[in-house]
């Protein structure tokens, strides 16, 4: 059982949910204990896989969405880290040793302020240090970080 409501409307949030999918059905138990059950719904959840995450950092302009499908990860995103406070969607996941193995197989349906890579954050604050590398929607080697919080991001392209 994921939950219960004995209140008018009824219903049930679930929140954290992996992706993949499920067959969820309803029990109304009435007239003390009687039963009846739903037809079970198929309900298929697009996300990422754990350990994988969605983090809006400050204001993009946008929401983004992120999606993983046979070791595949597509991120829709709006957003700018090349001010004092970033505003964009990252994919995340927290680290407790520094190895990271992961490349960018293709770049799609981007601008030319584009970017793509792997940025190691210290928080998740919109002004965090960082360091990131990637290419960027021209399909040029970025290296970008800030190495104080709050400070100007430095780059080379």
């Amino acid at each position: 059982m994921l939950g219960e409501d004995t209140s008018l409307a009824y219903s049930l949030i679930l929140t954290n949910v992996a992706a993949g999918t499920y067959s969820l059905s309803a029990r109304i138990v009435y007239d003390s204990g009687s039963l009846i059950n739903s037809t079970p719904a198929n309900i298929t959840v697009i996300g990422l896989a754990a350990p994988w995450q969605l983090k809006e950092i400050g204001n993009p302009g946008l929401p983004g969405s992120a999606q993983t499908s046979n070791g595949l990860y597509t991120l829709n995103s709006d957003g700018d880290i090349s001010t004092l406070a970033d505003s964009f969607s990252f994919v995340y996941q927290s680290l407790s040793a520094m190895a990271i193995l992961r490349s960018v197989s293709s770049v799609q349906n981007v601008s030319s302020n584009s970017a793509v890579g792997v940025m190691i954050r210290e928080t998740l604050a919109s002004d965090s240090k960082y360091v990131f590398t990637g290419i960027s929607g021209l399909y040029n080697f970025l290296w970008q970080s800030r190495s104080v919080t709050g400070g100007k991001p430095a780059f080379t392209n």
